[in-house]
């Protein structure tokens, strides 16, 4: 897997390094057998790994999220709905993936449309595996009665960017 997939960047491509949800469920399975004969050192690194691949993976859950919509509201307009009513379901879908409440699955859709849309160093730093999708949340909910334009600076000078 080249590096720009690990940050996550290869998700929205298709094409040599993109990953699969084959490739995501086959991770998931080598989980299972994570090595138990480590040192104590060891098992906080991996306790650490472990999550920062939590924190990349809602990273990709939420542009997964936001592009799904797009797409839905793409095939909506083809068939001519109304620009209103277009989008509908789309939370209820992200919540069924995600085996969540419907209502939950509104309000992840929210937090992703506004990290993706609205906060790329958020995002970036929940991508990179430094910031939690909690913590995002907590970003985005404390700083959504700003203006675009505040919440933009906030985002940029928020010290959320991601630490190598």
């Amino acid at each position: 897997m080249d590096a720009a997939v690990a940050r996550g960047g290869g998700w929205a491509r298709r094409g040599a390094g993109a990953v699969s949800a084959s490739d995501v469920a086959g991770w998931r399975d080598a989980l299972v057998g994570v090595d138990r004969e480590v040192t104590d050192a060891e098992r906080v690194d991996q306790l650490r790994v472990l999550e920062e691949l939590k924190c990349a993976a809602a990273a990709a859950q939420a542009r997964i999220a936001v592009d799904l919509e797009a797409s839905q509201r793409a095939e909506q307009a083809r068939a001519g709905l109304r620009a209103e009513e277009r989008g509908k379901g789309v939370g209820a879908q992200v919540a069924l993936a995600r085996r969540e409440s419907v209502h939950r699955g509104g309000r992840l859709l929210g937090l992703a449309n506004a990290l993706v849309r609205e906060m790329p160093h958020t995002f970036a730093a929940l991508q990179a595996g430094v910031l939690s999708e909690w913590r995002a949340t907590i970003l985005v909910r404390e700083s959504a009665a700003l203006t675009l334009p505040d919440r933009a600076v906030l985002d940029a000078e928020g010290g959320v960017a991601p630490r190598v």
